[in-house]
C-alpha cells in the first residue's frame, strides 16, 4: 500500500505526464482505437487497446503511451512507455 500512496497524480490535460499513476479499472475499459474525453479534464483524451493506454491533449497530437498493469486495488498501474 505504501508504494501506491507514493504515486503521482495522473495527467490533467495541461502537459503533466507522470512516469506512473493509478487508473480506475472501470474508467480504463478497452474501447479499441476510438479516442474519448477524460472525465474532469476536457482537454485530455484517451484510448485503450489491450494493456496499452494512449493519452493526448486536444491541442497537441503527441501521443503518450502507458502500459497498464493490474493491481489489488481495482485499479491499473499505468507506466509511461514513451
Amino acid at each position: 500500500m505504501d508504494q501506491i500512496q507514493e504515486l503521482e497524480p495522473g495527467p490533467d490535460g495541461a502537459g503533466w505526464w507522470p512516469a506512473q499513476f493509478l487508473v480506475d479499472c472501470a474508467w480504463a475499459d478497452d474501447r479499441g482505437t476510438s479516442w474519448r474525453a477524460v472525465t474532469n479534464h476536457p482537454t485530455l483524451q484517451a484510448r485503450r487497446t489491450g494493456t496499452q493506454l494512449d493519452l493526448r491533449q486536444t491541442d497537441d497530437p503527441t501521443v503518450h503511451t502507458y502500459l497498464l498493469t493490474p493491481t489489488d486495488y481495482d485499479a491499473y498501474l499505468a507506466t509511461k512507455e514513451n
